[in-house]
């Protein structure tokens, strides 16, 4: 350990620890550090393995050049490194191992001298310090509060909760896929594609058979003719799944489905953060991929109504409503009148989505208008003489 210590502190930061952010300081000043120490030995519901002094701090330095690196807001970075620099790492709680890789999710506790009355939970390396899980200071707390990232996994289509956001993200989706599997550990790499419903991945007779594993690598890419192109995620301890659908004009829809979490205080303070509005009860190991990006909503749509881009709200309303006659009534809203914009946008996010009655209904009610007559072009039968 002393040695990975060195090679880690030699990629460099100017961040100098305070001596009194160590757990053998805290466990002298916290009496509920104390306890704990005690209650959560080997035989523990919730067994602790507890930090030397520079384990510590390697894994704090490590939390730091992850928030560092990633690509948020800045008063969120500044704040997600306040709150790294000042805790401190005090035991690892348990770890989930990856399917494909061996990188782990680590549950590790810690505390904040500014919250002393509090015990955090980081659940992973990367999940930024205002989605720790934030537990009263006794094992029962700790269990309580950790009870949806501790229980047992229910299938994907036994959840009882879904949510749902739009991204434009204007990316591939192989590149959101590689970055979560190089960077988001909280989520493991055995992704699947459109063709399943539930975790590939959770079939028992994978788990030593090589050979089956080497087919579902191929089997797991493949796409659902039914069913918008996408890629699913499972996270390591909520068991939560993301679905990322890949839409046109460089949106994406993430489809979540999850159990509830006991987690409101952080989700409410990273949405005040960030400007979002994810759900109070979502799991923190969810929300910790939804942060890259704007998250448009209902709500959001709402507001892009009465002024646009309509080519953007056109886009996000189809993507966000996807699957149900909502997407369908709002675009044939937007050509109650005879601006020319509106149609435009609304034909090519028509035609994106192959709703082919909007783009009928634009040419017979206006058919005098450009959008019309080029939709009228595009979609007149070609003779059988032209076809030869």
């Amino acid at each position: 350990m002393e040695k990975k210590c060195e090679n880690y502190f030699s990629l460099g930061t100017n961040h100098q620890p305070n001596q009194l952010n160590r757990p053998g300081h805290i466990m002298t000043t916290l009496e509920w550090v104390e306890n704990l120490k005690g209650a959560m030995g080997s035989e523990s519901q919730l067994p602790a393995q507890w930090m030397s002094d520079d384990t510590a701090e390697f894994v704090r330095r490590g939390w730091r050049d992850v928030i560092e690196s990633s690509s948020y807001i800045d008063a969120f970075t500044d704040e997600n490194v306040a709150i790294i620099d000042r805790c401190i790492p005090l035991a690892l709680l348990g770890s989930k191992k990856r399917t494909l890789s061996s990188d782990l999710a680590e549950m590790v506790l810690v505390a904040d001298p500014e919250r002393p009355d509090k015990a955090f939970v980081s659940l992973a390396t990367g999940v930024p310090a205002l989605l720790w899980c934030e537990c009263e200071p006794t094992l029962d707390g700790l269990l309580d509060h950790l009870q949806p990232y501790l229980a047992e996994r229910k299938l994907v289509e036994q959840m009882s909760k879904t949510a749902k956001t739009v991204k434009v993200l204007n990316v591939e989706r192989d590149v959101i896929e590689n970055h979560i599997v190089r960077s988001e550990f909280w989520l493991d790499d055995g992704f699947w594609c459109s063709s399943y419903v539930n975790n590939p991945w959770e079939n028992p007779d994978l788990e030593d058979n090589v050979l089956m594993r080497s087919v579902m690598l191929e089997e797991r890419m493949k796409e659902h003719r039914g069913r918008m192109p996408s890629t699913s995620f499972r996270a390591l301890w909520s068991g939560g799944v993301i679905t990322i659908e890949a839409h046109p004009f460089g949106v994406y829809r993430f489809f979540l489905r999850y159990e509830p979490a006991n987690d409101a205080h952080a989700i409410r303070t990273v949405n005040e953060l960030t400007h979002g509005d994810l759900p109070l009860d979502l799991p923190v190991d969810i929300a910790a991929s939804l942060l890259r990006g704007e998250n448009v909503n209902e709500k959001s749509l709402q507001e892009m109504k009465p002024t646009g881009p309509w080519l953007d709200y056109a886009a996000l309303s189809s993507a966000y409503h996807y699957g149900d006659s909502t997407g369908f009534y709002a675009l044939m809203e937007m050509i109650d009148d005879a601006d020319e914009a509106k149609l435009d946008a609304v034909s090519r996010v028509a035609e994106a989505y192959q709703q082919w009655l909007v783009c009928e209904h634009i040419i017979m009610r206006y058919p005098d208008s450009p959008t019309a007559q080029e939709l009228h072009t595009y979609s007149k039968p070609v003779p059988p003489e032209a076809a030869q």
